[in-house]
């Protein structure tokens, strides 16, 4: 079969391949150092990156090569927001992916249920289903459920999608993401802002087309508008790797277990010092480090430390021995020697 691919066809297959290689090494490419939700984006970008492939597969008109991809690409879309905000969630709040999350995947869930006779039929049944949906212009009408009436998935997708929107929305504009991330991360804010710009464009221009009964030809303009600003934001990752990696205000997972296993042997071996109180020591100068950067001030010393975390010299100089096992001049200067690597590949070292 010879397949005539036009360049829209290839646009989304290129946005597709470079989502996949772009998710790739978000997942797999961890190091201490390193942001530690990367995966969840990673994750997300793959996801959407799929539902793209599966659009290439349609508007491509290769189904009839690919059946059992009919009615796949909307798991894809329910689930690459979910991830995204995780993703987001996290960076900001530093909250991980916990039991009750699991929650925000019921409409996945209810979907996969209602689709769950088309799924589980034949290639060639998949075919007459597709033959026939194209023939009445129905692709988008999801009238083959079980459960729900035609129309209702396409409207509650966008629903569910501008839910998620929103939230990320409130988390962008959080006073923690003011205080703590916008400084020292500009790039990353500006690209965190133009993905969740670029969203808007799977989510307005359907919903007015659903609710005002819009000229299509304007959503069929703004959803290729949102493939290709995908494919410039995945350029721009590939140009400016420090947007993924080295955020300020964000510790890894690696670096948190870590933290812990040091804590139970400082705890044990440490003169006088608890546990509990080892932790909390750790906390006050992770935090500080973080929020205040006092690695920057000109002759910062110990016994600044020991003043601005409220804990005595002795205290602090064992805990950075044990666990760091650095002095303090070898511990600060860590902290400098990072923040000047981080200006370097932002190009704020000027």
């Amino acid at each position: 079969m010879v397949v005539d691919f036009k360049l829209l066809d290839l646009v989304y297959l290129l946005t597709a391949v470079t989502g996949l290689v772009v998710s790739g090494v978000l997942i797999t490419y961890q190091k201490p150092h390193l942001n530690r939700y990367n995966q969840l984006l990673g994750i997300s970008l793959g996801i959407l990156s799929m539902a793209i492939a599966i659009g290439f597969v349609s508007i491509a008109e290769l189904f009839n090569s690919f059946p059992h991809l009919y009615r796949t690409g909307n798991i894809m879309v329910l689930l690459f927001m979910p991830f995204s905000y995780f993703y987001i969630r996290g960076v900001v709040t530093q909250k991980a992916i916990n039991l009750p999350d699991v929650l925000f995947f019921l409409p996945t869930i209810f979907y996969i249920i209602d689709f769950a006779p088309v799924f589980s039929l034949s290639s060639e049944e998949k075919l007459v289903l597709v033959q026939t949906a194209v023939s009445k212009n129905g692709i988008l009408a999801f009238d083959e459920g079980w459960l729900t009436p035609p129309w209702f998935h396409l409207y509650f997708r966008h629903f569910i999608l501008l839910g998620f929107w929103l939230l990320q929305l409130q988390l962008l504009l959080s006073g923690a993401v003011k205080a703590n991330l916008r400084k020292g991360n500009k790039h990353w804010y500006q690209w965190i802002w133009l993905y969740q710009i670029h969203q808007v464009f799977y989510l307005v221009p359907m919903m007015v087309y659903l609710v005002f009964d819009m000229n299509a030809d304007i959503r069929w303009y703004s959803e290729k508008f949102a493939i290709t600003s995908l494919l410039l934001l995945y350029f721009y990752l590939f140009f400016r790797p420090s947007i993924l990696y080295g955020i300020r205000g964000v510790p890894s997972t690696f670096h948190k277990n870590e933290r812990k296993t040091a804590a139970i042997a400082t705890g044990a071996a440490s003169k006088g010092l608890s546990q509990n109180h080892v932790e909390q020591v750790l906390n006050k100068i992770d935090h500080l480090m973080q929020s205040e950067q006092p690695y920057l001030i000109q002759g910062y010393s110990l016994n600044d430390l020991a003043n601005d975390t409220k804990t005595s010299y002795w205290t602090l100089s064992s805990v950075l021995n044990k666990y760091h096992q650095a002095n303090f001049n070898e511990f600060i200067n860590k902290y400098r020697i990072d923040f000047f690597l981080d200006r370097v590949e932002q190009g704020d070292h000027q």
